[in-house]
């Protein structure tokens, strides 16, 4: 079957890939198969770092509530009229976005640059409020109560998950746990 026009099969050359293909051969003299493929790996993952974190800045939240489960739908689901939303490890803010407008949302954050970028972002929202803590040291249960509790990208930071799932008993009713899918890049198993 010929090309369509439409989609053409050739692709323009690429002078960075042939150079690195031509370098392969080299870093296995070098460093042994072993140690290329780690040097790969870790170029990977820095690569991949790099670019998700370029891509959000490019796309924004869109980029992350598209790629990310937990969603303006999935919280408003969970979430009861003028209910309250408790975000452990709410960075700069991405889950106080998607928080029901009729809900008010309170973040709490170890990073105190990711807190004052959210207080800004959130300044004339009156339902929205920041707080600088790391919860998993000192929760804080009078303070941090709600009708749904999110931890979005944190379990894979803390050393004690049970402990800080524990603490958390008594936060809210509802628990929406987000994690990164290790499995989806099958170059996780060789690191």
């Amino acid at each position: 079957v010929p090309p369509s026009d439409n989609f053409p099969r050739s692709k323009p050359a690429w002078p960075l890939l042939s150079l690195a293909y031509k370098l392969v051969p080299l870093l296995r003299l070098v460093l042994g198969p072993k140690g290329a493929a780690r040097l790969m790996l870790d170029l990977n993952w820095i690569s991949w770092r790099l670019a998700h974190e370029l891509s959000g800045e490019v796309f924004g939240d869109s980029l992350v509530n598209e790629a990310y489960c937990i969603s303006a739908a999935l919280l408003s689901k969970h979430t009861p009229e003028r209910g309250r939303v408790v975000d452990i490890g709410c960075g700069a803010g991405r889950i106080a976005r998607l928080t029901p407008k009729d809900a008010s949302y309170i973040g709490i954050d170890a990073d105190a640059t990711r807190i004052e970028i959210a207080a800004k972002a959130f300044a004339r929202t009156l339902s929205a409020e920041f707080i600088c803590g790391d919860f998993t040291l000192r929760p804080l249960p009078g303070i941090l109560t709600g009708d749904v509790a999110v931890l979005a990208g944190v379990l894979e930071h803390v050393d004690d998950t049970d402990a800080l799932l524990q603490s958390l008993h008594g936060v809210a009713p509802t628990l929406i746990v987000e994690v990164p899918d290790v499995e989806a890049v099958p170059l996780n198993w060789a690191r």
